[in-house]
């Protein structure tokens, strides 16, 4: 992995490729709490920047140590879909690792009207393995 890749000291989140370099994976190194709190949109954000760069075709993301609570706080939840938070680089095929109290129907509406707009490819799955392996078939 190169320099432009690595993030900033004491980001919990961690950027790494694997399976040779062919998918790019995203993982907290800690529980991420609630994945919509305004540091954590921030650390996202940070994310992204990285991602962007590398413009990953394959990309991981595993939030089974995440919560996404809706608060009145997090008023504009329907602007933070998944693929809208990790999606920028447009990637041809994006794998979510989900716990299964992270979402309800109504994220997966807006992340499927969303997706509509894009050539990516998006699937969820409770599990990294079975995610790293749908990936690797693409």
């Amino acid at each position: 992995m190169n320099n432009k890749s690595k993030l900033p000291l004491g980001t919990p989140i961690s950027l790494k490729q694997i399976n040779e370099g062919e998918i790019t994976l995203v993982s907290w190194n800690d529980g991420c709490a609630n994945l919509l709190e305004q540091a954590h949109l921030k650390q996202i954000e940070q994310v992204n920047n990285r991602i962007n760069q590398l413009k990953p075709r394959k990309l991981l993301v595993d939030l089974s140590s995440c919560q996404y609570v809706i608060t009145s706080a997090a008023n504009n939840w329907h602007n933070n879909t998944l693929f809208g938070l990790f999606g920028t680089s447009k990637p041809r095929a994006m794998a979510f690792v989900v716990p299964s109290n992270l979402f309800n129907h109504v994220l997966f509406e807006a992340t499927e009207e969303r997706m509509g707009q894009h050539q990516t490819k998006v699937q969820y799955f409770r599990e990294r393995e079975k995610a790293i392996d749908w990936l690797k078939t693409l």
